[in-house]
């Protein structure tokens, strides 16, 4: 075949010529061994007068080969949904991406996908276009039926660059279904009685487990079920508790309900029999209503949130400065109309804790946790993108806010710090009126740092999201409950 280079014709009896660049972006040549071998020290000065870059011989299959693809599969346990299932997540890393390309992650030869496209963002705020807005890894998730199948991952990248990742292979655990009440049988649903009616309304959907549910029979035998994560119990041959059509009437007991949050059934209703029920023959709805403490609060509780500050916080110039407006206020919830001074608890300022956005409360303990975000144009707080902060709310009147702990510094996770600059350095001042571009946080917003924070139902562990590496993480703090 025959290839020009600059005016240089060159005839190779086989072989091809690829892609070039060179010091002034025209490319490097690339030529298949042969041609390589036959041609380097005859074109090797005219190469050298254009400026052009041909050095050591080409790696050609490396050359082919410039992006590279990584996935880490996890299979969740079998839940019960209607139907057993079980949830696929893949996570997918990346290098070599450019604006265009698309990662395909394939679920037994493409009977699911999800697709990945790692291009470039436009940014209003230079009028040029900022690479990684989809930022390696990233996290997709499949649905598949929990009965024990064989299933297979594959990841692949086109456009641009190709290439794929090594096909995982995997089990679906085994099927979960739980043994429905039948004709014959006695059974019901332990639910959460919300409204505390009596009734298993609409939307009251979830039920308890671990409740204990006791029948006495007529000759004073005992037969005991538990029930599910969906609040059903059974007496069942299949579950080796059958009660026989001539032991009845039975009486029905329920105990053992979770104390940490469950005190108490509900009032009698067209639902709820009551913790003890006198059954006369084998039927399935025998429910029982029960109370769930986490999901009700005191009368006109304080509503609290956090309010975002234009500039940087940190620096005590005036008494107008950024940092000394509200960063987290509280109002009563039966507050309306428009803002009024009185009626609001300034909790923290701009200074102590710069930008927030997950709230988690400890009503054991009264303490408000609040949690760094990143957010154009408003600046961090002293702990940085790491930062949970903490406010005793003990005298609601006057609170106290401070640094709870740095996940970066304390716990040494990584939630994407080292890629936000200073917020001097993110063009913010300490003038709260004065505009500011910010564009350097354009494209991280979402993608570092803390997202949502939580309590548990006992308030011994609180609960962060990472968006950096899109992961939650628990921290015990049964110790400082304690001080």
């Amino acid at each position: 075949m025959a290839a020009v280079l600059g005016g240089l014709l060159l005839l190779t009896a086989s072989g091809g010529l690829y892609a070039r660049a060179s010091a002034q972006g025209v490319g490097v040549p690339q030529f298949t061994n042969s041609v390589y071998q036959r041609f380097a020290g005859a074109v090797s000065a005219k190469l050298s007068a254009w400026g052009w870059n041909y050095g050591a011989k080409p790696n050609l299959a490396s050359s082919a080969m410039a992006c590279t693809l990584t996935q880490t599969v996890t299979v969740t346990g079998c839940y019960y949904a209607t139907t057993s299932k079980a949830t696929v997540s893949v996570e997918v890393g990346w290098t070599g991406a450019s604006s265009g390309d698309t990662i395909t992650v394939s679920l037994d030869g493409g009977a699911q996908t999800r697709t990945i496209k790692p291009e470039s963002l436009y940014n209003p705020g230079t009028g040029t276009n900022v690479a990684g807005p989809i930022r390696t890894p990233q996290v997709v998730a499949f649905d598949i039926a929990a009965d024990g199948g064989g299933h297979m991952v594959d990841v692949a990248m086109t456009g641009s660059m190709t290439c794929s990742a090594a096909q995982f292979s995997f089990n679906a655990p085994a099927n979960c279904d739980p043994n429905l009440c039948t004709t014959g049988e006695l059974g019901g649903t332990v639910f959460i009685d919300y409204d505390a009616d009596g009734g298993k309304d609409s939307g009251e959907l979830y039920g308890v487990a671990g409740v204990t549910a006791t029948a006495f029979d007529k000759n004073g035998a005992t037969y005991t079920a538990t029930s599910n994560s969906e609040g059903r119990y059974e007496f069942s041959a299949a579950n080796s508790n059958a009660i026989a059509a001539a032991d009845y009437p039975v009486r029905l007991e329920f105990t053992t309900l979770p104390a940490s949050s469950f005190t108490t059934t509900t009032p009698q209703g067209a639902d709820n029999g009551s913790s003890v029920q006198f059954i006369s023959a084998a039927t399935c709805g025998n429910d029982v209503g029960v109370m769930d403490q986490a999901a009700y609060a005191q009368d006109n509780p304080l509503v609290m949130l956090p309010c975002f500050v234009n500039g940087d916080p940190a620096p005590n110039v005036t008494a107008t400065d950024s940092g000394d407006a509200d960063a987290l206020v509280g109002f009563p919830y039966n507050s309306s109309g428009g803002p009024t001074p009185a009626l609001i608890s300034h909790m923290a300022t701009a200074r102590q804790v710069g930008s927030l956005w997950g709230l988690a409360y400890n009503k054991y303990t009264k303490r408000l946790f609040s949690a760094a975000t990143l957010r154009r144009h408003v600046g961090l707080g002293p702990q940085g993108l790491g930062g949970i902060y903490v406010t005793n709310l003990t005298n609601p009147a006057s609170p106290s806010t401070g640094n709870f702990i740095s996940v970066v510094t304390n716990l040494g996770i990584d939630v994407g710090q080292a890629s936000v600059a200073s917020n001097s350095a993110r063009g913010l001042t300490s003038v709260k009126t004065s505009p500011n571009y910010d564009t350097a946080v354009f494209s991280l917003v979402g993608k570092v740092g803390i997202g949502d924070i939580d309590i548990s139902e006992d308030g011994n562990t609180l609960w962060f999201v990472n968006l950096f590496d899109k992961k939650l993480y628990s921290v015990d703090i049964t110790a400082y409950n304690a001080d």
